[in-house]
C-alpha cells in the first residue's frame, strides 16, 4: 500500500468517508454527493456519517430529564432520519441510489447477524447502491457513548476490506482513536484530515489535504496463523475436485451442488474449512447454512428447493467475499466476532 495519503486515494477501489454532518448545512449534503458521483464510476464509496445528539427541534422542551437514555435516543432518532434523508436526496440528484444501514457493535457479536449485514453491504456495493452507514441507537444504549460511530466506520472498513477508512470534519476523541488503532491493525489504512471542511476528494488525491495517515503493516497470512485459523473453524466442507481445481486458482462462490459431503456440526454464520476429497483444507469460509439446514439441502434436488421449502435462503452456501484462501486473498473470514 502506498505511504502517503495521496497515493493511497487514487490507488483505493472500496473508501468507507467517515463524515461530520450533524446538522446538514446547506449545500454541504448536495457537494459531497458531487464528489462521491465524481469517483462512483471506479471506486465503491460507504458514507458514516458522524451526528451529534444536539437537541432536536422535533421534540419538546427537553425539560430536567434531556440527559436520560429515551431522550438521546428520541434525537439520535430524529437526527439519523434528517441526515439519511437529505444524503439520499442529494446523492438521487446525482443518479446515485443510496441505502440506510444501521447495526450496532452488539450486531457484531451475533455470528448470524454479523454474516446478514456483511452480506447485506455486499450485495449493495455489487449493486453500485452507495450504503449510508448509521449505529442503531435505538436497540443499544451503549452505542450514544461519545465515538460510537468512529467506531462503526472502523468495524465497517474492517469487515468490508476497505482500502481506506477516510474521516473529514474535525478531531477524535479517546474512543475514536482507539476505533481507528483497531482498523489499522486489521490492515486497513487510515487518513484522518484535520480541521473543519477542508479540501475535498479529489484535492486530497492531488496530495493538498492536511491530516494524519496511519499506514498498518503488511498483513500476511504466514502458515503458522493459517494453521490456527483452521483449527479454530468450526466443521467443514468437502468440496467437488471441479470446484477444488477452480478454488485453487481464486476465491469463488460455493454452490450447493459443488458439496459432496457436510463434516461436522455449525451454526449460521460460522467460520468453516473447505476441504477436498483427501482433507486437505483448501480455504476458510462463512456458511450461510447450518450444518443441518445444508445436510437437509443435500437432499434435494437444486430445482426443487423453492418447491419443498417455499424460498431460497441463499444462492449459494458461501458468498465469494466470504471465502479466505491460504495466500489471503478474498473476505477476511479470520475477521469474525468475538
Amino acid at each position: 500500500m502506498p505511504a502517503d495519503p495521496a497515493a493511497c486515494l487514487q490507488k483505493a477501489r472500496r473508501i468507507v468517508l467517515l463524515v461530520g454532518l450533524e446538522p446538514v448545512p446547506a449545500g454541504v449534503a448536495e457537494g459531497l454527493a458531487r464528489e462521491i458521483a465524481s469517483l462512483a464510476p471506479e471506486r465503491e464509496m460507504i458514507i458514516v456519517p458522524r451526528t451529534s445528539l444536539s437537541f432536536s427541534a422535533a421534540l419538546a422542551d427537553p425539560g430536567p430529564e434531556q440527559g436520560d437514555v429515551p431522550r438521546l435516543q428520541a434525537q439520535a432518532a430524529v437526527s439519523t432520519a434528517g441526515v439519511a434523508a437529505g444524503l439520499h436526496t442529494a446523492l438521487a440528484q446525482e443518479g446515485l441510489s443510496s441505502a440506510l444501514v444501521t447495526f450496532s457493535r452488539s450486531d457484531l457479536a451475533s455470528r448470524r447477524r454479523y454474516l446478514h449485514i456483511r452480506n447485506t453491504l455486499f450485495e449493495l456495493l455489487k449493486n453500485r447502491v452507495v450504503p449510508l452507514l448509521f449505529p442503531n441507537r435505538t436497540t443499544s444504549g451503549q452505542d450514544l457513548e461519545e465515538g460510537r460511530t468512529t467506531e462503526l466506520g472502523a468495524l465497517a472498513a474492517s469487515l468490508l476490506k476497505a482500502d481506506l477508512l477516510l474521516i473529514r470534519g474535525g478531531g477524535l476523541s479517546a474512543p475514536g482513536e482507539k476505533a481507528v488503532e483497531k482498523a489499522v491493525r486489521a490492515g486497513v489504512p487510515v487518513f484522518v484530515q484535520t480541521g473543519q471542511g477542508g479540501p475535498g476528494l479529489a484535492d486530497l488525491a492531488a496530495g493538498l489535504g492536511q491530516g494524519i495517515f496511519r499506514e498498518p503493516p503488511p498483513v500476511l497470512l504466514d502458515p503458522n496463523r493459517w494453521e490456527a485459523l483452521t483449527l479454530a473453524s468450526r466443521g467443514g466442507l468437502t468440496v467437488s475436485p471441479s470446484y477444488a481445481r477452480r478454488l485453487r486458482r481464486d476465491s469463488i462462490a460455493l454452490a450447493l451442488e459443488d458439496v459432496v459431503e457436510v463434516r461436522g456440526r455449525f451454526d449460521q454464520g460460522a467460520q468453516i474449512n473447505l476441504l477436498d476429497r483427501d482433507g486437505n483444507v483448501l480455504a476458510v469460509g462463512l456458511s450461510n447454512y447450518s450444518s443441518a439446514r445444508l445436510s437437509a439441502l443435500k437432499t434435494l434436488k437444486p430445482g426443487d428447493i423453492r418447491d419443498k421449502l417455499g424460498y431460497i435462503y441463499y444462492c449459494c452456501v458461501i458468498r465469494e467475499e466470504n471465502i479466505t484462501l491460504p495466500r489471503g486473498e478474498g473476505g477476511p473470514a479470520c475477521l469474525l466476532p468475538a
